[in-house]
């Protein structure tokens, strides 16, 4: 009697199960593919500057966002360092692909780094 009340049980379990996995269910949302939109990580980078910073740098958030060119033009350096600078960010966003950028960026990284020992050595 116990082995025909478990047999009866587990078919209804198993039958429930089929039912209920053949139903969609209303509430289940689609799948939303998000396309990267900008993966030049400078702008991104400057996105989030000018959330703490404001556009204008002047230290007050005002919610705009800018580009990493525009951001460029508002900083005070020298004219021919502003140019070094464009160049390279035309060179990694545009004629790159992402391993080629990401071997970029670490050349960018050790002109960062002997360019702080400079700073340091005077």
């Amino acid at each position: 009697m116990k082995t025909s009340k478990l047999i009866l049980l587990v078919f209804a379990l198993v039958a429930m199960q089929l039912s209920f996995s053949q139903t969609k269910k209303k509430d289940e949302k689609k799948e939303t593919t998000t396309k990267k939109t900008n993966d030049n990580y400078l702008d991104l980078q400057t996105k989030s500057m000018t959330k703490l910073f404001g556009s204008d740098l002047s230290g007050n958030p005002d919610g705009k966002s800018i580009g990493y060119l525009e951001f460029l033009e508002k900083m005070d350096l020298p004219p021919e360092q502003k140019t070094e600078l464009r160049h390279q960010y035309i060179l990694q966003s545009k004629t790159l692909t992402q391993k080629q950028k990401d071997s970029l960026g670490q050349v960018f990284a050790r002109q960062l780094e002997q360019a702080q020992k400079e700073k340091l050595k005077n």
